[in-house]
């Protein structure tokens, strides 16, 4: 619903906005710029504005949105819908160390685009030589949260890396997270484990979104 809440309160076309675009708008008298970037995996709006109008827009959102049963929500939130929809967060799934090709979004980079650019020779010689290590999605099937940094075991018991990402997904109803392990122990399902307090949950790698996108 949040197409028609944010348009309830702009003369902007907001149709006209394709997914990751944005465009300026005047909403509930404020300008803003209206960004079809929803980091929940929903076909939601970021509006970005002076800081001095942040109350009074979130109260017009809040007020156009009681027909909608809309309601605030928290980081916590918005982690566990960004987790779902498979989307990384910095800090996470990538970091100073941990490079967009390693963390699969190759798509993100333009290697050839006929010009040099910062960390473009390292992407290069990780693509043509490989990465060592890689970032994988993974459930448990159980109820249980794996914490960010618990290490991820293979097989045979020894460390293969780390969880960067983990947390209950609310419409799975299980544990679901993301890890940084050797490309060497990424072949198949991996066979990662984790043990938490004491007992040995496995890993189910998963190719996100774990709930599919609504666009």
């Amino acid at each position: 619903m949040a197409a028609a809440i944010v348009q309830s309160l702009t003369g902007a076309k907001l149709g006209l906005i394709k997914y990751y675009h944005f465009a300026e708008a005047t909403v509930a008298g404020i300008h803003c710029l209206a960004s079809r970037t929803g980091y929940t995996g929903e076909d939601g709006f970021e509006l970005y504005h002076a800081a001095s109008e942040s109350v009074a827009l979130a109260e017009a959102l809040l007020a156009a949105g009681v027909p909608h049963g809309l309601e605030l929500a928290g980081l916590g939130a918005r982690d566990s819908l960004r987790l779902e929809a498979g989307f990384p967060l910095y800090g996470h799934e990538i970091t100073a160390d941990i490079s967009p090709l390693t963390a699969g979004l190759g798509w993100t980079v333009k290697l050839d685009k006929g010009s040099d650019f910062v960390g473009g020779a390292a992407l290069l010689a990780e693509k043509q030589g490989g990465a060592p290590n890689q970032v994988i999605f993974f459930k448990t099937g159980d109820r249980r949260i794996v914490r960010a940094d618990t290490p991820v075991l293979g097989p045979d018991g020894t460390i293969v890396g780390r969880v960067l990402s983990g947390t209950l997904s609310p419409i799975l109803n299980e544990a679901i997270g993301s890890a940084f392990v050797t490309t060497a122990s990424a072949v198949g399902e991996g066979g990662w484990s984790v043990d938490i307090r004491g007992a040995r949950l496995p890993l189910h790698r998963v190719r996100p979104p774990f709930v599919p996108l609504k666009k």
